[in-house]
């Protein structure tokens, strides 16, 4: 969803705004790992790997949160929203929702 709302956001490099999403990510996932080691070796495996997993209740939390609060309206149709223009399909998506342009 990340790669796709950075493609939208700069559709004339979409290639290179997709590789910063994916490289950011694998970036913080190396710094994360990095830390989760340095707490393994201070306090044991276990007790690591459950302040790791409590980062993925934080994630969890965060995310229902924002999709909660972007729920589409009656007058809007929700496909719109998950609608592509980067999919195989773009002609059509574009014809059934004038909305999306390719600009």
């Amino acid at each position: 969803m990340l790669i796709v709302l950075a493609q939208d956001v700069s559709p004339r490099s979409a290639a290179t705004a997709a590789g910063m999403m994916m490289g950011f990510s694998a970036g913080v996932a190396g710094l994360v790992y990095v830390g989760i080691g340095i707490l393994q070796e201070s306090i044991g495996l276990a007790p690591a790997m459950m302040v790791g997993y409590l980062g993925l209740f934080v994630a969890a939390i965060i995310a229902w949160a924002t999709i909660d609060a972007q729920k589409a309206t009656p007058d809007e149709p929700p496909v719109d929203k998950l609608s592509c223009l980067c999919s195989p399909c773009v002609d059509q998506n574009i014809a059934v929702y004038p909305q999306r342009t390719n600009a």
